[in-house]
């Protein structure tokens, strides 16, 4: 049997807070030399990574630890007083060994097959309930297309970004090749209590 190959890309990246994953669209904001050097960057590679920070600043930019592939859609340079963004979150990438230098623009890392879309939960599973409810009065618009609900995948991906877990605990969960695990852990800590009032992403 061949071997599976990954592609290995080297593109600019960016350090973010949000802990944002694949099947989704973001915006993003801002302005100054060094944003402004990235994004022109990220056109000419097609595209970047986005790297998960901790809130103590601590940064998962290591090798083996993964980033999200952000595919540019489109740069508004003018309108506002800031360029605005957006992004298509298309994929994960583990972090290559040696990926990136001090002072670097620039960050490799190895595409890594997404979960399965094809595992999809009940209308009356957990998770799509208070994914539901939490839709109701918080969701951006964004996120408030019902059409990924069923996927498991997709509601695990969503449940990270939003719960204040740590960067530790969501790349060992994502680091498995199936949303069970993190499913099973989901569930676990919301039974516990009603995380859907403590949000804090």
């Amino acid at each position: 049997m061949l071997p599976v190959y990954s592609p290995q890309y080297t593109l600019p990246y960016l350090v973010t807070t949000e802990h944002l994953l694949p099947g989704r669209e973001w915006y993003l904001s801002g302005n100054g030399i060094m944003f402004t050097e990235r994004l022109r960057a990220a056109t000419r590679a097609g595209g970047l990574w986005l790297v998960m920070q901790e809130s103590d600043g601590k940064v998962a930019d290591q090798p083996g630890q993964l980033a999200t592939h952000a595919a540019i859609r489109q740069i508004d340079w003018l309108s506002g007083p800031q360029i605005r963004v957006q992004l298509r979150l298309t994929q994960w990438g583990v972090i290559h060994p040696s990926s990136r230098r001090a002072g670097s623009l620039y960050l490799s890392a190895t595409v890594r097959p997404l979960w399965a879309a094809h595992l999809s939960l009940p209308d009356n599973h957990l998770l799509r309930q208070r994914f539901s409810q939490w839709q109701q009065e918080y969701a951006s618009p964004e996120l408030s297309a019902t059409a990924h609900l069923a996927s498991a995948a997709w509601l695990c991906w969503r449940w990270l970004e939003l719960l204040p877990l740590s960067v530790a605990t969501k790349q060992r969960l994502l680091r498995h090749p199936s949303p069970a695990v993190c499913l099973r852990y989901l569930e676990k800590i919301m039974r516990q209590g009603d995380l859907c009032s403590n949000l804090l992403r």
